[in-house]
């Protein structure tokens, strides 16, 4: 008790020079974060009124100090201040990893899946998710990546023929497609399973209907958080939610079949490591890495680990960005035009010169994660000792921080009077975004040591998918004035239902 009180006074010296809620109690801003989610969630999903929350918290603080914060108060010893400001930004990156750790809630999220995400990069820090880091890297250089293009290629020709398909208005038929285009990719490249035709073969439905439940259980964690927090007080609370509570219970049964799942490729692909064969996918180099450093290096749980992490989020963030790209080609015919002449200019082939030189594609995403925030918060870190910034200001120990990038990237500041206009070729002349922005000004896969390790592998696959459908499909859009951004899963993606489309071969 005197440690928290010790802490909680420490805390409040600092935000005492911050912005605070009129009104707030022992519990700080719990109680309106309480009433604001209950008032963004739709349909049983999270909508944009959690940004648009945040964004007016930005608004009303008026503190000079720290320019582009606020203090999120949940107890006197917990408070987490958001951070919009690149700036500041810059400077908390270059934090040494060894001051900082996990915060936030993601832990009381993510650890109850203990075979999931809690041996991943996601989870792990300073030493072990270095040596992990560094592991992992080898799959994602511009060499491995090259080795994708012809697999990614393939099943974006597919995901076009599909797509053709749709000849009159559909609200899910372009989402399922998508869906399964994105899971065909992922099957190939992480666990080199070359047969694996998602998208004509329906014998993947059963393993991919539970991928997207475990994504549907994290959201409804989310949601229920002070619940959560609660189960994890009381002693074998979350074991008995687990037998009493179907969200928990149902999660536990997709988690086993995952699990089950997992074991079956790893095992394969160690058989085929056996027996000399030398495969690029992510499980194959995982597993090649283990015989090289041993398994006290790279255990077998933190393979699965790593399998899941990067299937889960490679799909959920890659599918999100895919349908907001559907959208807008629909919505922007001259940038879909622009692009299709772009890929035509350049050979018409899919190739590694094709993608690093589609200036126009590659303007076309970037806004596409800039304005829809496919992930719209990077994981929040809490500092374990005082940290002095470059600029002389002192964070101290215990501080909580979460970089928002949903108001980074919609920010006057950083991107002009217009910010939420659809707008591409402000990313082929930077100089229409602040300069005082930098790097840190648009961040859509993170930034800092800890930026996501498979950007360059989603932006590849992402631009395959642009240039072929721009350059092959028509797309009619239908709805009714406005597509509402939701977040569904863990990512944000079009609301269900809102948006209608048909699909015709140019």
């Amino acid at each position: 008790v005197l440690k928290l009180a010790k802490q909680a006074k420490r805390l409040n010296q600092f935000t005492d020079q911050h912005y605070k809620p009129s009104g707030q109690n022992f519990f700080g801003s719990f109680g309106e974060f309480i009433k604001t989610m209950r008032m963004s969630i739709e349909d049983g999903s999270i909508s944009e009124e959690f940004l648009i929350w945040r964004q007016r918290k930005f608004k009303e603080s008026k503190n000079s100090a720290f320019p582009g914060t606020w203090i999120f108060k949940t107890l006197p010893w917990r408070q987490l201040m958001y951070v919009a400001d690149p700036s500041l930004v810059e400077m908390m990156a270059q934090i040494p990893p060894s001051s900082v750790a996990q915060g936030g809630f993601a832990g009381d999220l993510l650890e109850l899946d203990t075979n999931g995400f809690k041996n991943g990069l996601v989870m792990l820090e300073h030493d072990d998710w270095k040596k992990q880091r560094k592991i992992i890297s080898q799959i994602f250089h511009r060499k491995q990546l090259d080795q994708y293009i012809d697999t990614m290629d393939q099943a974006a020709i597919t995901f076009t023929e599909k797509l053709s398909e749709q000849s009159s208005f559909s609200k899910t038929g372009s989402y399922e497609k998508s869906r399964l285009f994105v899971y065909e990719v992922l099957f190939k490249t992480i666990f080199g399973d070359s047969t694996a035709e998602v998208q004509t073969d329906k014998t993947y439905e059963s393993i991919i209907t539970t991928f997207q439940k475990l994504g549907e259980a994290i959201n409804t964690k989310i949601r229920s958080l002070p619940l959560i927090l609660l189960l994890k007080k009381i002693p074998l609370g979350i074991e008995l939610a687990k037998k009493f509570w179907s969200p928990l219970r149902e999660e536990q049964e997709h988690q086993v079949s995952r699990d089950e799942y997992l074991h079956k490729m790893v095992e394969k692909s160690r058989s085929e490591l056996s027996q000399g064969f030398q495969n690029s996918d992510l499980t194959s180099i995982l597993l090649q890495s283990q015989e090289k450093l041993g398994k006290s290096a790279l255990s077998d749980a933190q393979i699965h680990s790593h399998l899941f992490t990067f299937l889960f989020a490679g799909h959920e963030t890659t599918l999100a960005a895919l349908s907001w790209s559907l959208f807008h080609l629909g919505e922007n015919p001259e940038w879909a035009e622009k692009i299709k002449e772009e890929f035509f200019d350049l050979g018409g082939r899919m190739d590694r010169q094709t993608i690093t030189q589609a200036k126009y594609t590659e303007a076309f995403i970037k806004e596409i994660l800039r304005i829809r925030h496919v992930v719209d918060m990077m994981v929040p870190r809490k500092l374990i000792k005082d940290v002095s910034l470059p600029d002389g200001r002192v964070l101290p120990k215990g501080l909580q921080y979460i970089v928002d990038l949903g108001n980074i990237h919609r920010s006057e500041a950083n991107f002009g009077p217009n910010p939420t206009r659809f707008d591409p070729s402000r990313f082929l002349e930077p100089k229409t975004m602040s300069d005082k922005s930098g790097k840190y000004g648009f961040m859509p896969f993170g930034g800092g040591t800890r930026m996501c390790v498979g950007n360059h592998f989603a932006m590849q696959l992402l631009k395959i998918a642009v240039m072929r459908v721009a350059s092959t499909l028509k797309i009619d859009n239908r709805h009714n004035g406005e597509v509402k951004n939701q977040m569904e899963g863990v990512s944000w993606r079009p609301k269900s239902g809102s948006l209608a489309q048909k699909f015709s071969s140019l």
